[in-house]
């Protein structure tokens, strides 16, 4: 089974590079912050800086952790729910459920292991760099050296391969439930609804963001740690992101109907998109839930930046607070970079399994620019989608952390912020979709339709 794994992913590459990107993403960013821990463990550096290092490991670099897991499950999902079809052929045929698990598993590993170890020397280096800016900003001694081992390293590949594992378990059980004549009918007609596993995790994160959000107005008022607050608000803006993206495919069908409402009738291109979303609801979520995440946790923590700037909390002679923002925003800018490219990586990933439905369009009537124009309505309708949902998201720490810190409600600083992080999402989200489905109309239709 492992070796037909690694030839379906030999033959599967393009698919594959998804998971492999995500995989060696997250893998670069643990391991940054798991340096960062040892070297604060690393004997002969102070208790200040052990301290320090130790909690910017953990704190920053467990944000980082979640939302590495969330990209690695969701964009393992896709790519198991994109071959439904074929998983269940194989089940008609005598394959047993064990042997399809058998697979998927090995086909994740090997993608995941790859990825992994090419990730090392990034994510060794991207650990350095994060020191160095401690360093620079005085956050930590001007001796402190890094201290790395063998560690991190052996960590960060096994920390992979069990998320991938465990990704690719839960992707594939979708595939393995019931009589294979069933899952082949799925695997056509599509998945229409939610489970209700997946509800109650998406109420869970949610449940855990508004603990955080009630947590920073209660607890964010310490006045012996000033960085209380944030230190609960930037979670809170994580698991509010995180647990609205879990209701992407009933999010998506709502945003349809408005859609189809809207400018459903206005043209062939529209109606097409508008009909797509409603049927492919469930495989164009892991498109959307990358653009809540982004939305939702750029805005929330860069706006407590700003209400910070507002409150007169970055002094000049403040070195030590100055230099927690400056970090804030460079392991901010991580998460969103991160963020940005599982977006592009989703939505190509997506569109280039729909060849065979583009060209049965073209066969049917549509022009190119049609079937271009329907991908740019659709990416659009996502992108507005995540943005409203990611603005709702990032209320959960903007407004709690507003309370504490001044005596409004809403912030009246930077009103250019959310705008602006609603433009970025807008951009790479059409023009990604824009150029992924020129590339997938240049193939003929006639063969297009065969492959």
């Amino acid at each position: 089974m492992y070796r037909l794994a690694a030839r379906s992913v030999r033959a599967r590459a393009t698919a594959f590079t998804a998971c492999g990107i995500a995989v060696f993403l997250g893998a670069t960013i643990i391991l940054a912050f798991l340096t960062l821990l040892t070297t604060g463990l690393a004997s002969g550096v102070s208790s200040d800086d052990r301290s320090t290092l130790t909690t910017m490991a953990s704190v920053v670099g467990g944000w980082g952790v979640v939302i590495v897991i969330f990209a690695v499950v969701s964009t393992m999902q896709l790519a198991v729910r994109q071959r439904a079809e074929e998983f269940a052929l194989l089940r008609t045929i005598g394959t047993t459920p064990k042997q399809v698990r058998r697979i998927v598993l090995g086909e994740s590993l090997l993608v995941s292991g790859t990825a992994s170890v090419l990730a090392l020397l990034p994510g060794w280096l991207l650990g350095r760099g994060v020191l160095s800016l401690l360093r620079n900003g005085h956050l930590v001694s001007a001796n402190v050296r890094p201290h790395t081992g063998i560690a991190p390293f052996v960590i960060t590949v096994v920390a992979m391969l069990f998320a991938a594992g465990c990704a690719a378990r839960f992707a594939a059980r979708p595939a393995l439930a019931g009589s294979a004549t069933a899952a082949l009918t799925t695997s056509r007609v599509g998945v229409t609804r939610m489970t209700r596993r997946r509800l109650w995790l998406g109420i869970g994160l949610v449940g855990l963001g508004a603990n955080y959000s009630v947590m920073t107005m209660t607890m964010g008022n310490d006045s012996g740690d000033k960085f209380a607050a944030m230190s609960m608000a930037g979670p809170a803006s994580v698991f509010w992101s995180i647990g609205l993206a879990v209701f992407a495919p009933a999010l998506l069908q709502v945003a349809a109907r408005i859609g189809g409402t809207l400018i459903g009738g206005r043209s062939a291109a529209g109606q097409l998109a508008t009909i797509a979303m409603r049927r492919r609801a469930f495989e164009l979520s892991g498109a959307l839930m990358p653009v809540i995440v982004l939305v939702g946790i750029s805005t929330g923590t860069l706006y407590m930046v700003g209400i910070d700037a507002a409150a007169g909390q970055l002094a000049a002679h403040d070195v030590a607070t100055n230099s927690v923002e400056l970090l804030n925003l460079v392991v901010v800018g991580m998460v969103c970079v991160f963020a940005a490219i599982m977006v592009v990586n989703t939505l190509v990933a997506t569109i280039a399994a729909r060849r065979r439905e583009f060209g049965l369009q073209r066969l049917a009537g549509s022009t190119r620019e049609q079937v271009t124009s329907m991908a740019g309505i659709e990416a659009a309708l996502i992108a507005a989608t995540g943005i409203v949902v990611g603005g709702v998201a990032s209320l959960g720490a903007v407004i709690p952390y507003t309370v504490v810190k001044t005596s409004g409600f809403l912030p009246t600083t930077w009103p250019w912020l959310f705008p602006m992080v609603a433009v970025v999402a807008v951009v790479v989200t059409v023009a990604t979709a824009r150029v992924a489905s020129r590339r997938a109309v240049r193939t003929p239709a006639v063969q297009a339709v065969a492959a």
